[in-house]
Parts: C-alpha cells; structure tokens; sequence
C-alpha cells in the first residue's frame, strides 16, 4: 500500500451534498433493510461515481488505493467505501468524500464489508509503507516490520490481511514486476507504469 496524498474534495462534492445522500441512503436501509440496494445519487444528470473516478485515478496515478495495482480500468476498478455502506454505523458515510477510495477487483474482492478500526489508509498524514511494511524481494511477500510497536504491527497484520496481500497471486505478480524492473533501462522515467510502485521507491 503506497503513500496516497488525497486532494480536496471537488467543488461538486458539497458538505449538504454529502449530508443529503448520507441522511437518504440511512432512511432507505433502515426502512428497507438489505432489500434497499445502494444507487449512486445524479450530479448534473450523471452518477456520482462516474464524475469521481477520473479524480481517483489521477490522484493514484491509475493504481489502486490499497495494492497499487495498474491500471485500475483494465483491471476491473470500483469505489470502495472504506467505511462499508453495509454497516449501520457508517450509512451516512455513503457518499463522502475520505470514505471514497479507488481499488481494483482484488482488493474489492478481498475487503468486501470488512472495517476495523486498525485498518491503515493509505492516504493518512502519518502513513508510510516503510513505518509498518517491507517488500520480500526474495518470497515476495510484504513483510511487517520487527522494530515497529506492538500496536503498529497489530494495525500492519490487519491491514495485510483484510486486503489479501499476501495472497498467491498478488505475490506472483509482484514477483512478475520486480524482475522487469531491473531489466527495464527507462524505469525510473517510466516508474508509474508499473504496478506496486512502493517495491521501487
């Protein structure tokens, strides 16, 4: 999970906005139950989420929020609530604007409704890779660091672990992109093109 810097939320993206959709969409589960299926809400005649994808990908440069993969429209992409518009707690969460991350098909898949309160963001002023992870060249797995608290390598394993880091395939295809990049001459020009950028920073 590479350090993301979020920018302001965009002007159509109003604090009553955010409030309105929020208060509709917690009307509706509550009355409906899990009958109620979720709708992004309209801006000027379009989906929310169709506005807000082009900003997500380019504050990742077309990488997922969580893994980095690339690039997240050829990959199957999706807005992810960090914040599952599943829980109660959090249905006026639906539509705002630091609930709202970019994520691949795996991640997606891998997180479903899961939330802890542990779970690092990626695009948190004190996140890092390097304070809580670091990258196995040779199993290619993300290791957690040893000389980090007790509590940040609680917060590290969660992580890890709700995203599906360490899984099979993400392992191989991280393998995959470490060799191409010491044979790439124009990598360092070309580094976000690759996929898990946070290997090579």
């Amino acid at each position: 999970m590479r350090k993301i810097t979020r920018t302001e939320k965009p002007l159509f993206l109003t604090n009553e906005k955010e409030a309105e959709w929020g208060e509709r969409y917690k009307k509706n589960r509550e009355e409906k139950g899990i009958s109620f299926e979720f709708q992004w809400p309209k801006v000027e005649k379009v989906k929310l989420n169709q506005k807000l994808l082009p900003i997500l990908r380019q504050i990742s440069q077309n990488h997922c929020f969580y893994c980095d993969a690339f690039p997240t429209e050829i990959i199957g992409e999706s807005i992810d609530h960090f914040k599952p518009k599943g829980n109660p707690l959090f249905y006026v969460d639906v539509c705002k604007w630091e609930n709202l991350y970019l994520a691949c098909k795996h991640c997606q898949d891998s997180k479903k409704e899961d939330y802890n309160e542990l779970l690092l963001r990626p695009d948190a002023i004190d996140y890092d890779f390097e304070k809580y992870f670091e990258y196995n060249s040779i199993s290619g797995e993300i290791d957690i660091k040893i000389n980090i608290s007790e509590y940040d390598k609680e917060k590290a394993e969660v992580t890890r672990k709700i995203f599906g880091f360490n899984q099979e395939k993400k392992i191989e295809d991280r393998k995959r992109f470490f060799r191409l990049w010491h044979i790439d001459p124009e990598r360092v020009q070309q580094i976000d093109t690759y996929n898990y950028r946070f290997m090579f920073d």
